[in-house]
């Protein structure tokens, strides 16, 4: 009884909280919203990205901890999808759930690229395999907090925007994963790729010349197949 009243008052207070900042979508993020896509952010933007995309039938990990259990009330309660297996332990049947979940209902996955301990901004390879077994694009996004608080202790970062704020979400062009791939590869390939991306919208995101050159350098990593490239084209 007095773990339900906590994972109600948390979220109530979550939901209070969000309402009082603003929040703006910007590059590719509105026109895939909703649709089969795997969305790729850093763990410490959570906070920020979970309103920006609440009721959108999004499925994300839970790990199975206290806190986890908690945090999965509250994400099914802003109309998420959870999936036990953010802890290292269950990792692979995890991805496994994400899997089946895309599979049986299109739907789209939110991934925490370097979770779940790190390093900050180590992409793992396990989204690449995802798209791979389910042949749906990736979208690298990012949340841009104008005023916030940042938990510096914390190995992701993670923020909290301010009240009265406005936190900008970002989502990249769409990249379409080769069954051939090797997922680890194009881990490593693509961690310093991601970083340039965000750090260039955080600090410049008027600088869309930029951008949208950096997201032109995404086709070099990828050889699409012929499934990928029809859920691609339907986006």
């Amino acid at each position: 009884m007095i773990e339900h009243l906590i994972r109600w008052s948390i979220y109530v207070a979550v939901q209070m909280y969000t309402r009082s900042y603003r929040t703006q979508k910007h590059g590719f993020v509105e026109p895939l919203i909703q649709k089969p896509m795997i969305y790729a952010h850093y763990h410490g933007d959570e906070i920020a990205l979970i309103p920006a995309f609440k009721h959108q039938g999004i499925t994300t990990l839970s790990s199975l901890s206290r806190d986890g259990r908690r945090m999965a009330f509250v994400l099914n309660q802003l109309g998420y999808h959870t999936v036990d297996g953010s802890s290292s332990r269950r990792a692979v049947s995890g991805l496994i759930g994400l899997k089946n979940r895309i599979k049986a209902k299109a739907a789209p996955v939110s991934f925490a690229v370097d979770g779940p301990k790190g390093p900050l901004g180590m992409i793992k390879p396990g989204i690449f395999w995802l798209s791979q077994k389910t042949g749906f694009p990736v979208t690298f996004t990012v949340a841009l907090g104008t005023r916030k608080w940042t938990i510096e202790k914390a190995w992701n970062k993670a923020w909290i925007p301010q009240p009265f704020s406005t936190v900008g979400i970002y989502a990249s062009r769409p990249i379409l994963i080769d069954v051939h791939q090797d997922p680890k590869i194009m881990a490593q390939q693509l961690t310093p790729w991601f970083q340039t991306w965000r750090e260039s919208i955080l600090s410049n995101p008027y600088d869309t010349t930029r951008i949208s050159r950096l997201e032109a350098e995404l086709s070099s990593f990828t050889r699409p197949s012929t499934d990928a490239q029809q859920t691609l084209t339907s986006v």
